[in-house]
């Protein structure tokens, strides 16, 4: 995406900032912050402008539920991605 693009989330797709950089509703985003509809969460931000040319992944939400039902490792991340945001700790996507 350019710099200075805004864009939409969809309904149904959980979207992670994959490079650059934006600013969302509630402040500055930068890399591997999610936003769309969360797995395991309450739903992020619905609206980005870009600040920095940046790359989104987009998952479909019900595929990412079937593969956490499929793939426990899945899930047991994703729950401790969400502790860790809730206590203000960092924890890595990208391994």
């Amino acid at each position: 995406m350019h710099a200075g693009a805004g864009f939409d989330a969809e309904y149904g797709y959980w979207y992670l900032l994959i490079e650059g950089s934006a600013d969302g509703q509630n402040g500055p985003l930068s890399n591997v912050d999610e936003g769309g509809e969360l797995p395991l969460g309450p739903s992020g931000w619905q609206r980005l402008t870009t600040t920095e040319g940046c790359q989104l992944a987009r998952l479909r939400v019900s595929d990412v539920r079937r593969l956490t039902s499929e793939i426990p490792q899945l899930a047991y991340r994703l729950r401790r991605y969400r502790q860790a945001s809730q206590a203000g700790d960092q924890c890595e996507w990208l391994l």
